[in-house]
């Protein structure tokens, strides 16, 4: 799937990510994500609406990939880059696929990139290895009690933004109801090319749960999907 994961811990990777985010604006897109994500602007961009086709009983080769659900990586994943990968889905159309890695945390700290919101940040936040393509690039999952311009809702109150204004005020607003991960890069595929992946067993497909998304330390999602929602449904 696409080329190699570069490492996010070296300090030339710091600096092409925290050079490229303060560009503004920046294109976070290449056909993959362009119904997706935003473009950074000091507007309101508008954004399409995604159609959920998501089933709450079908767990595996079965459930329909879309919008709003997870890959869930088969214990027998040979691929080293998404071994206990848990990826949510953010396209799956006709052009191909895209989703996020959001079990990969970095060393990269936000306060990092947000060096002047450091003390906004409170306890200490890391950049998540969204996946192997365009790791220079910002991505950013919201769990919102209210919907904000220049996001998109995913699913549920959970919705995605590349706008560096918008993650900047979500951190200035500190709410406790409202969480956020940010990622670096995501993972893609061609027209095709995930659906041959799932046929062959190598992805379980599960609705999505923000619970997994925000409140699970990330070392604890992988295992416990397949525990909760993969091999518990098997067992009955």
């Amino acid at each position: 799937m696409l080329r190699a994961m570069p490492k996010m811990t070296t300090s030339a990777g710091r600096s092409k990510i925290i050079s490229c985010l303060s560009c503004i604006p920046f294109l976070l897109v290449i056909l993959l994500l362009t119904s997706v994500v935003v473009q950074i602007s000091s507007g309101g961009p508008s954004l399409k609406q995604h159609q959920h086709r998501i089933s709450l009983v079908r767990t595996g080769s079965d459930q329909q990939v879309s919008s709003g659900t997870f890959l869930v990586a088969d214990r027998m994943m040979t691929d080293p880059r998404f071994r206990q990968a848990v990826i949510l889905m953010i396209r799956h159309d006709a052009r191909g696929s895209a989703g996020i890695v959001i079990n990969r945390p970095s060393e990269l700290k936000l306060s990092h990139l947000f060096p002047d919101k450091e003390e906004n940040l409170g306890k200490e936040r890391f950049v998540y290895q969204g996946g192997p393509v365009a790791m220079q690039e910002m991505i950013c999952l919201m769990r919102l009690r209210n919907s904000i311009a220049g996001a998109e809702r995913i699913f549920g109150n959970v919705y995605i933004t590349a706008s560096r204004p918008v993650l900047e005020g979500l951190i200035e607003k500190h709410d406790a109801d409202d969480r956020f991960r940010v990622y670096a890069g995501y993972a893609g595929w061609g027209p095709g090319q995930l659906a041959a992946e799932v046929a062959r067993g190598q992805w379980k497909v599960m609705p999505a749960d923000a619970k997994y998304l925000f409140d699970l330390p990330a070392e604890n999602i992988w295992s416990d999907l397949m525990r909760d929602r993969v091999e518990g449904l098997i067992s009955i």
